[in-house]
């Protein structure tokens, strides 16, 4: 049963990456390219522009809160504790030592 319940998780959460890998960074590209297209155009076609962006950003916030609800397993399938180590894990490329120890303190702290 454990192990069904992780296979679920871990194709949830490929599915998440690969929405956020291409459909949410897609979305976010447009969003960006409509902006300056907008900046670029007579005042009529951009306020047409504009609240096509509007429509964008709005699908694009929908589309974070479905790849966030299809990733919030974690939680409950690891805990707190484990969730927290799993995002550090996922951050840690980007990030510095120092910034890595003021993020694993209150982890700690939390767990002791």
């Amino acid at each position: 049963m454990e192990l069904r319940l992780e296979e679920r998780v871990s194709e949830r959460t490929r599915i998440a990456r690969d929405l956020h890998d291409t459909l949410l960074q897609s979305l976010a590209g447009v969003s960006l390219q409509l902006d300056g297209i907008s900046k670029q155009a007579a005042p009529e076609t951009a306020s047409l522009i504009g609240r096509v962006r509007e429509h964008v950003d709005s699908a694009f916030r929908e589309a974070r809160v479905k790849v966030w609800n299809l990733r919030s397993t974690s939680l409950e399938v690891q805990g707190l504790e484990g969730a927290l180590r799993q995002l550090v894990e996922r951050i840690r490329p980007a990030t510095t030592g120092a910034l890595l120890r003021r993020c694993l303190r209150p982890a700690a702290l939390l767990c002791a």
